[in-house]
C-alpha cells in the first residue's frame, strides 16, 4: 500500500518518533546516575506507547508506517534499558541474549508474512504485555540500583518467562495466519482476536501498573529486610 506524507505525520506516528528521541536521553541520564530522570523517562515512554496505540485504533489512524516504526521504537527502548541495567547487573546480559534471539525470530516471521501475503501485521496484546513487563522490571532496576542478586534473579526469571510466552503466542499466530492466507477461502482471523485488540489498551494499562507496583514493593521489602 502506498503511504502518503500525512500518514507518516499522523498523531500516533509523531508520538512514536517522540519515543525514539527519548532513548538517547534515557541513556545519558542513566550514565550520569540521574536515576530519577531515567525512571521519569521510562514512565513517559511507556505511557506514550499506550497512548499512540489507543489513538491509532480508536481514531482509525493505523498505518503501515506505524506498524513498522512502533515495534522498532519498542525494541530500541528495550535494548537501551537492558544495555544500561547490564552495567550494574551483569546477569542481565543472559536475558538480553534471549531478547535478541526472540527479536530475530520475530523479524523472520514478519519478513516471511510480508513476502507471502504482502501484509504488515501490528503488535498483538501479548506483545504489549511483554513490553509492559519489561518496562516495569527495568524501572525497578533503575529505581533501585542496589537490589540484591536474588531479587535481580527473580526479575530476570519473570521477564524471561513472559518473553517466552510472547514468542510462542506470536509464532502460533503467524502459523495460523499464514495457513489461513494460503487456504482457498482466505478467511479472516477469529472475531475474538479483533475484540481483544479493542480492549487491550485498558487491560495492558492495568497489567503494567500492577506489575510495576508489585515489583517495586517487593524490591522495597527485600531491601528493607
Amino acid at each position: 500500500m502506498k503511504q502518503h506524507r500525512h500518514d507518516a505525520l499522523s498523531i500516533p506516528n509523531l508520538i512514536t518518533y517522540f519515543r525514539l528521541l527519548l532513548i538517547p536521553l534515557f541513556i545519558w541520564a542513566y550514565f550520569r546516575e540521574r536515576y530519577d530522570w531515567s525512571l521519569a523517562i521510562l514512565v513517559m515512554s511507556g505511557l506514550s506507547d499506550i497512548a499512540d496505540g489507543y489513538i491509532a485504533r480508536h481514531y482509525h489512524m493505523i498505518t503501515d508506517i506505524g506498524k513498522i516504526v512502533d515495534p522498532v521504537a519498542d525494541k530500541l527502548t528495550q535494548a537501551a534499558m537492558f544495555f544500561c541495567a547490564a552495567w550494574k547487573f551483569p546477569a542481565i546480559w543472559i536475558l538480553f541474549g534471549f531478547l535478541a534471539f526472540k527479536e530475530i525470530v520475530m523479524l523472520f516471521w514478519g519478513w516471511y508474512a510480508l513476502r507471502r501475503t504482502g501484509t504488515v501485521n501490528s503488535a498483538k496484546w501479548y506483545g504489549k504485555v511483554c513490553t509492559g513487563v519489561l518496562y516495569a522490571s527495568m524501572a525497578a532496576l533503575v529505581l533501585f540500583p542496589g537490589l540484591s542478586e536474588g531479587m535481580v534473579d527473580v526479575i530476570l526469571l519473570v521477564c524471561g518467562g513472559v518473553m517466552l510466552m510472547s514468542l510462542i503466542l506470536y509464532s502460533r499466530w503467524y502459523i495460523l495466519f499464514l495457513r489461513e492466507k494460503a487456504g482457498p477461502e482466505r478467511t479472516k482471523l477469529r472475531e475474538h482476536d479483533i475484540a481483544q485488540s479493542r480492549t487491550s489498551p485498558i487491560v495492558l494499562g492495568f497489567i503494567a501498573v500492577v506489575l510495576l507496583v508489585s515489583v517495586i514493593l517487593t524490591a522495597v521489602f527485600l531491601n528493607g529486610g
